[in-house]
């Protein structure tokens, strides 16, 4: 999503999924859009990295400080 004064970001609950094919049947028409102004939108899926991201930074975690890494050869190290 761009920076546009004019823009807004909604997060749906993974539970409405069933009623998204509803929803997007009526929205995507044209005259639906010109009604509610809607020059256009975009959907994107969470990933769980992103999620993992999110609870990081709320959890005051940033990077891998403090844990231990696990090396393509098996051996661990400690991140400072």
């Amino acid at each position: 999503m761009n920076d546009d004064s004019h823009s807004c970001s909604l997060q749906i609950p993974k539970k409405y999924c069933s009623k998204f094919e509803k929803f997007f049947n009526g929205f995507d028409k044209p005259d639906v859009q010109k009604q509610l102004n809607v020059k256009s939108y975009e959907i994107s899926v969470t990933s769980l990295e992103e999620v993992f991201m999110t609870v990081g930074e709320e959890e005051g975690h940033h990077g891998t400080e403090g844990q231990e890494i696990i090396k393509g050869d098996g051996s661990t190290m400690k991140e400072a």
